[in-house]
């Protein structure tokens, strides 16, 4: 009937408003008053599915995926020949890992409905993740030409794009999203990372700002208080930093990136504070997963810091082995190197950061690395992209 349309219809445009746990549940209250009306109206079931996949995401709750499951059952059971039934099921299967069977279920939605977006943006997702990016890429831009007003293609075109380091035409994506979205705490969050990336970090600052002034998060405030550390404002560093730390305070990056900023300001005694307790809880996180690289090479950061080279160094070697390609863990062993005095074994693994891609403008601009500013070596690390 005209009135589960409705409903449903209501239940769509709230889902599709920039993602949220107060968007999804007005969505999915919208989704339950439909089907209120007709217990039996596919669309608004297959509707619960993809907001519970999306409330996973936000919360990290595994009933959210219990409750996914149970809509979309139910809304396969009832109209096998809907497009959106079988997009609400390849989101569930995407966000649990099933990738075969996700693909499987978006190609089902797109022979029924060929212009079907979600869909085609959903196995964009596929495929960056199957690592298949010319693919990913075609199915993206057919998504974004057959709607070109829906932010979140753009978003995920965008993500994909940074993924790859084309920094500067994920940049071009984001700022679709904003212009779409102006109110899309992500969307600015996503434009300041793509400046950052690019190396204007005056550009980036105003940009997470924005991002803040929409929902202050501790990511937000973390890296605009990078952008302000890199650009020497180090007040306005500390005070971003601190708000990270006051939003997380369990967070033990928010608190290294604080004591960074506060040990290059000059107050010592304030930043060991705070690497002191990273340490705390950066540990306990080691022991939730003893063998994730990230968590090692903060660690090996922060003993640094702490003035504890040899367990520095057995931690970011550990990293080294397990993340072997990733170009953070070449920074940090640079800063650990650097820290221990040994200039040019720094240097070489800042040459390793660089040339596997980290931002050469971030080493130019990073007050731990100034030892090295003079150093005809570090001049043709950072000139050279």
């Amino acid at each position: 009937s005209l009135d589960v349309y409705v409903l449903y219809r209501r239940g769509i445009d709230a889902f599709w408003q920039p993602t949220s746990i107060d968007t999804l549940s007005a969505a999915i209250g919208w989704f339950d008053a439909a089907l209120e009306v007709d217990p039996e109206y596919a669309a608004a079931h297959a509707g619960k599915c993809a907001a519970y996949v999306e409330g996973y995401k936000e919360q990290d709750d595994a009933a959210f995926i219990a409750e996914a499951e149970s809509a979309c059952a139910r809304a396969l059971a009832l109209n096998p020949n809907l497009d959106i039934v079988h997009t609400a099921l390849g989101d569930l299967y995407r966000s649990t890992g099933q990738l075969d069977n996700a693909e499987a279920a978006y190609q089902k939605a797109l022979q029924i409905d060929p212009s079907n977006v979600a869909s085609l943006t959903g196995l964009g997702e596929i495929y960056i993740r199957k690592n298949r990016p010319d693919d990913a890429e075609a199915s993206l831009r057919q998504a974004i030409n057959l709607h070109p007003g829906n932010a979140s293609t753009y978003n995920t075109l965008g993500f994909f794009l940074f993924q790859s380091g084309r920094f500067a035409d994920a940049l071009e994506q984001y700022q679709y999203v904003v212009a779409l979205e102006p109110n899309n705490m992500n969307g600015y969050a996503n434009l300041g990372a793509a400046y950052m990336m690019l190396g204007d970090f005056a550009a980036a600052a105003p940009a997470y700002q924005k991002a803040i002034d929409i929902e202050p998060t501790k990511t937000a405030y973390s890296n605009l208080g990078l952008m302000h550390y890199y650009l020497g404002n180090l007040e306005a560093a500390i005070e971003s930093h601190a708000k990270a730390v006051e939003l997380k305070p369990n967070d033990y990056l928010a608190r290294s990136n604080l004591g960074d900023a506060l040990w290059i300001a000059g107050r010592a005694d304030d930043a060991r504070r705070e690497f002191e307790t990273a340490e705390e809880m950066a540990e306990g996180a080691q022991g939730v997963n003893p063998n994730d690289p990230f968590t090692m090479m903060d660690r090996a950061w922060i003993q640094a810091m702490l003035d504890k080279p040899e367990v520095a160094r057995r931690l970011i070697n550990k990293a080294l082995e397990l993340a072997p390609d990733d170009p953070y863990t070449h920074y940090i062993n640079a800063l650990v190197y650097l820290r221990s005095g040994n200039r040019n074994a720094a240097l070489d693994a800042l040459e390793k950061a660089a040339e596997i891609g980290y931002s050469r403008q971030m080493l130019a601009a990073e007050p731990h690395l100034a030892p090295l500013k003079a150093d005809p070596r570090f001049a043709t690390i950072v000139n050279d992209g």
